[in-house]
C-alpha cells in the first residue's frame, strides 16, 4: 500500500509538470509573458537499514544505508525573469 501512495505522489507531480509546460507553450507568443518553472521536494525519508549494519550471517556489512522515501510534493512555481 505504501508503494502505491508513493507512486501516486510522483504521478501527480509529473502531471503538474506537464501542465506547467503546456501553459508555457500556449503562452509563448503572448506579449510580456514570463515562462514558469516548477520546483519539487522529496517528502520524509525513513532509515530502513543503517550504514554498516550486518546484511547476512557471514557478517558482511552494508556500505551505505537504505532509505525509503514517502513521495514528492510541489513546493512552488516561479517565473523566469530572463
Amino acid at each position: 500500500m505504501r508503494a502505491m501512495q508513493t507512486a501516486a505522489t510522483g504521478m501527480m507531480a509529473q502531471e503538474m509538470n506537464v501542465q506547467v509546460i503546456s501553459n508555457n507553450i500556449a503562452n509563448v507568443r503572448t506579449t510580456g509573458y514570463k515562462r514558469q518553472t516548477i520546483n519539487f521536494q522529496d517528502l520524509l525519508y525513513e532509515n530502513f537499514r543503517r550504514a554498516g549494519s550486518a546484511t547476512s550471517d557471514q557478517n558482511t556489512q552494508a556500505p551505505a544505508g537504505t532509505f525509503i522515501g514517502s513521495g514528492v510534493k510541489t513546493v512552488s512555481t516561479g517565473r523566469v525573469m530572463t
